[in-house]
């Protein structure tokens, strides 16, 4: 953990870091997590792929998170299937239409992860 309390993470989806939430370091070993995107994503900035991709992955420009839209509800809160999770993401502004089904990407500032170790 370093001195903003990030840690890497490695899932079957990818791998980037994430501010540790939970009290204390983490172990080190295998952990069930709850991962939280803490930005609200434009709309305007989401790309669509034209063949599914479920990954995070982090580089230069920051963590880059691909999945396939299985919902956006009322309120703008995007539900994107990860692999076999699903992560939920407030957004801004009007989703397309044919959005549900659809591969897509974005990036992230910062991602919280909230342990639910066993």
């Amino acid at each position: 953990m370093n001195a903003n309390g990030c840690i890497e993470f490695k899932s079957d989806i990818g791998c980037a870091r994430a501010r540790w939430m939970g009290g204390g370091r983490p172990t080190g070993g295998p952990c069930h997590v709850e991962l939280e995107v803490r930005d609200v994503v434009d709309w305007g900035e989401i790309e669509r792929y034209a063949h599914p991709v479920e990954r995070i992955e982090e580089d230069a420009l920051g963590v880059r998170i691909s999945g396939t839209v299985m919902e956006v509800d009322e309120l703008g809160v995007l539900s994107l299937r990860l692999g076999r999770t699903l992560l939920l993401v407030d957004t801004e502004g009007m989703p397309p239409s044919d959005i549900v089904g659809a591969s897509i990407a974005f990036r992230a500032k910062e991602l919280q992860l909230y342990p639910e170790c066993v």
